[in-house]
């Protein structure tokens, strides 16, 4: 009533004015005394403060006599108390049936200004459509009784408010979440198969489908019985959570026997489900495996190896692979698929990290695990930390690109640029520099004078990827050929030629070696330690970063393709984007290996060359420069990229169809996708493109691989064929 407030009193003086104030607010107009009494209304207090307001009355006869004052306080109180806090539910779900008691909501009162507390129950926060406000039970809780007409998986929301002793409200507050009423069972889900890996104390694993709830579904349980009820049980429940496949342990199970996998579901409430089963048969297991060992570590993965158990008269169909952190972390089963391989490489891992290997082969029965190998990946250097490029080739005059906007780019810990997507930086540079990004880039440079081809060359620099303790190379070219490492901690660094030991260096951490080589021959190049390598001729020709060897590698033969292996002879089968099938062939490491090309500049197929053991390939430089560029082990390839300088064309390769967006200096973009004319499930994807800005980036939705040859000699080597480096 603060813009309609009302005041009356009494006076002896009829029809003399009475002069009212109220807090020092004149009504207009004044009261007249009427029959001994006067009375005012509609005067307008919201101005004044809160608290203890004076009321006066002063009253004169018609000789103008004075009465004495009268006068009076009242106090003014529209401020709501203090929220109601800390809103709570026994319970979030009720189940009944109806009429059917809330779970019981309690609160916890302002400590002042406080006299009472009124509830309310909605279908929305501060609802009142299912209960409207009253006064609470208790003092700070309350059970709304007798509910009718909820309706199952409904959210209901108990709401609470302070009241004081003026009747003043406050808002109110709601429980956040509710609670809600549900009173049907869940359905089952369908068992769709077992997988034969069931052991002598373990269940198969149990695939199924289906399952759900009218409301909330909770979980899957699980069990083993001997009857498809769980009259026969031999185990107890067990949670399989919300998955769609689960494993029973404590089991004894008997060779020859039938069993059932059981399962029912569970809701939110706790209803249950009827049950579905599955049988299945245990038969004798393989033995276990005995030589478990690892036979490669890289960076993030390691290789590990074994031989065939005895079947024990069931064919093996699969191994399964588990690894965990040394010495005591959880295994993890790593998804390589069904596969009868005796080689099974572990990826994902963590750098310099010590990890533990068991497997065990499967043939409707699980074996017992193998003896567990134990493998460490490659050192974590600061270097394999965030986006960061080594100069190792030397470049003196580089170009740095970004390829998202807010890039700011550090040389040698000292920030030179902040780049957006597109934007390029050119800046001196020498060998062992370091650049970061705090975004992704691309940065490459040219060695050398601006002559152009054996005056010259175009260093990509080398990223954390292509770090490694193994790389194969050759050279027929131009003589003598630097090949320079960098070792992260102190390296034994070994050169092979022809298969036999040649030359060998102990390298400190954190320098480079030079070996410097003559001979035109096949090499191999081992270290005991992680380390990255470039190789480049004394007049900048075939210059390029070396890659740590694999099995499967992509890459274009322009005008002609040559490869290395450590292990010699080694099997290959090579692919081009035009074949339809495979054709194989026999590399040595004592002579030259090439594979031909279908084209000049990069123009020609893709090549796609898988071997029996590791292996390593370049093309070999076009008639327009003197630059060979590396092919690509299929693991490395990423799906972003830009190039940094005016490039004559760029080339794409992926073992996939690739779809392309390309963004360039500006903003506009547009599509296109690898393809290929050959049917061989392996035949590798390609796409060219031609006169490219600098500061064009790509991206794509599968990994690829990317060269190109700048056309320009400032910031690059002009006509040098280069491999890009890029990120996921």
């Amino acid at each position: 009533n603060v813009t309609s407030y009302s005041t009356s009193g009494t006076c002896s003086e009829n029809g003399e004015e009475v002069t009212v104030l109220v807090g020092g607010i004149a009504p207009s107009p004044q009261p007249t005394c009427t029959t001994n009494t006067w009375s005012v209304s509609g005067i307008d207090v919201s101005l004044l403060g809160e608290g203890a307001i004076t009321i006066t009355a002063d009253h004169d006869d018609a000789l103008g006599n004075s009465a004495i004052q009268a006068t009076t306080n009242i106090t003014k109180d529209t401020t709501a108390p203090l929220e109601i806090t800390n809103p709570t539910l026994t319970a979030s779900w009720i189940t009944g049936s109806l009429p059917i008691n809330s779970p019981i909501f309690s609160w916890i009162n302002p400590v002042t200004d406080f006299s009472f507390a009124e509830v309310a129950l909605g279908t929305t926060s501060l609802g009142t459509d299912i209960v409207n406000w009253t006064t609470s039970t208790n003092i700070a809780d309350h059970t709304f009784t007798n509910l009718s007409g909820l309706t199952e998986c409904t959210p209901y929301f108990p709401s609470a408010r302070a009241v004081d002793s003026f009747g003043n409200r406050s808002t109110g507050i709601s429980h956040p979440t509710g609670f809600r009423w549900d009173n049907t069972d869940p359905i089952v889900p369908t068992i769709n198969f077992t997988d034969g890996d069931a052991t002598a104390t373990t269940g198969p694993t149990t695939n199924w489908t289906g399952g759900s709830d009218n409301c909330s579904l909770d979980r899957f349980e699980i069990a083993v019985s001997t009857t498809n009820d769980d009259s026969g049980m031999i185990s107890t429940w067990q949670s399989a959570s919300l998955n769609t496949s689960g494993v029973v342990t404590g089991v004894s199970l008997t060779a020859g026997s039938t069993y059932y996998t059981i399962i029912r579901s569970i809701d939110s409430v706790g209803l249950i489900s009827p049950l579905d089963s599955f049988s299945w048969v245990y038969v004798t297991p393989p033995d276990a495996i005995t030589d478990l060992a690892v036979s490669t570590e890289g960076i993030d993965f390691i290789e590990i190896a074994w031989t065939e158990p005895n079947d024990n008269g069931t064919p093996i169909t699969d191994y399964i692979v588990e690894y965990r952190l040394n010495p005591a972390g959880t295994w993890a089963v790593f998804p390589d698929g069904i596969s009868t391989d005796r080689h099974a490489t572990v990826t994902g891992l963590t750098a310099e990290t010590v990890y533990d290997f068991r497997v065990k082969a499967v043939n409707g029965s699980g074996a017992t695990n193998s003896n567990v190998a134990t493998g460490e990946t490659l050192v974590d250097d600061p270097f394999f930390n965030g986006l960061k490029a080594f100069n190792l080739g030397g470049a003196t005059d580089s170009v740095v690109v970004a390829l998202y906007d807010g890039t700011d780019i550090e040389l040698n810990g000292t920030v030179i640029a902040n780049l957006d997507q597109g934007d390029t930086h050119q800046f001196t540079s020498a060998q062992n520099d370091i650049i970061e990004g705090t975004k992704e880039f691309f940065v490459a440079g040219r060695a050398g004078s601006t002559a152009g081809c054996s005056g010259s060359g175009n260093i990509a620099w080398t990223i954390k990827d292509w770090a490694g303790k193994n790389f194969l190379f050759d050279f027929s070219r131009y003589t003598p050929i630097n090949v320079t490492v960098r070792a992260f901690e102190t390296s034994l660094v070994e050169v092979y030629k022809d298969g036999t030991l040649f030359t060998s260096q102990t390298v400190p951490a954190d320098t480079n070696h030079t070996f410097n080589l003559t001979a035109y021959d096949l090499y191999e190049l081992v270290s005991d330690k992680t380390i990255i390598a470039y190789i480049a001729a004394s007049n900048w020709g075939d210059t390029y970063p070396l890659m740590p060897s694999r099995k499967d590698l992509l890459g274009i033969p322009s005008g002609t393709g040559y490869f290395q292996v450590g292990v010699a002879p080694t099997n290959e089968t090579h692919w081009y984007s035009n074949t339809n099938t495979g054709i194989t062939g026999t590399f040595s490491h004592t002579s030259l290996n090439s594979i031909s090309g279908t084209g000049s500049q990069y123009s020609g197929n893709a090549l796609r060359v898988i071997g029996d053991d590791p292996i390593a390939g370049h093309s070999r430089a076009d008639s327009d420069g003197c630059q060979s560029a590396p092919f690509i082990p299929r693991s490395f390839m990423r799906k972003n990229y830009a190039v940094n300088v005016v490039s004559e064309w760029v080339k794409f390769v992926s073992d996939k169809p690739a779809t392309i967006t390309r963004t360039n200096p500006g903003g506009g973009t547009s599509t296109f996708t690898l393809s290929r004319t050959g049917t061989a499930p392996e035949a590798p994807y390609h796409h060219r493109l031609t006169n490219v800005a600098a500061g064009t980036v790509f991206e794509a939705d599968d990994r690829m691989g990317v060269w190109y040859e700048p056309n320009t000699t400032s910031g690059a080597a002009i006509e040098d064929e280069t491999i890009l480096f890029g990120w996921d």
